[in-house]
């Protein structure tokens, strides 16, 4: 009677090898330190596409002041806007805004009054809030919008609550 063919001890110490070498990884893998146990999940990046609801002519107004706002729909990754206010016939206060989507992150750059522009990062964003930080910042250190219908309000906050504005939609801007 013939005897099955057996592998030689070498080549099962081969194969041994081999499946403990692709085994290897997928155990590490599983393997979880105290370290990234505590850290905060990963988030996915924000973008432009986060926030197209900002994109409209947005105003508040009364008797004696106005307070409008500007953003244009996002485009080759910006989205410009503008605001001003204005109090009776007095000279009124603007500022250009843009907010730009970067390879890693997305910026709120503000500039009152044409002067330089600060940039505020955004780290939050839903389908009516976003917010944008810059901590470093004096005064805002942080900007949020939110939006509720054909409401929108926008807030600056130092190291407490700043004011805050609701503006109605008055128009789409395409």
């Amino acid at each position: 009677m013939k005897t099955p063919n057996r592998p030689s001890p070498g080549r099962i110490l081969w194969r041994s090898a081999v499946l403990l070498a692709a085994l290897l990884p997928l155990s590490s893998a599983v393997e979880v330190t105290p370290q990234e146990a505590d850290a905060p999940a990963k988030t996915e990046k924000l973008t432009l596409d986060d926030i197209t609801w900002l994109a409209g002519h947005w105003q508040v107004k009364d008797r004696d002041s106005m307070t409008e706002e500007l953003w244009m729909p996002a485009r080759g990754r910006v989205m410009l806007g503008l605001n001003r206010s204005v109090r009776g016939k007095a000279h009124g206060q603007f500022e250009f805004l843009r907010i730009v989507q970067t390879k890693k992150d997305t910026y709120y750059w503000a500039s009152p009054g044409g002067s330089p522009a600060t940039p505020f990062k955004m780290t939050e964003a839903t389908e009516d809030h976003v917010v944008f930080e810059n901590p470093e910042h004096d005064f805002p250190k942080r900007i949020e919008y939110r939006l509720d219908g054909d409401e929108l309000t926008a807030q600056i906050f130092g190291d407490e609550p700043g004011p805050s504005w609701t503006l109605k939609r008055i128009g789409d801007v395409k």
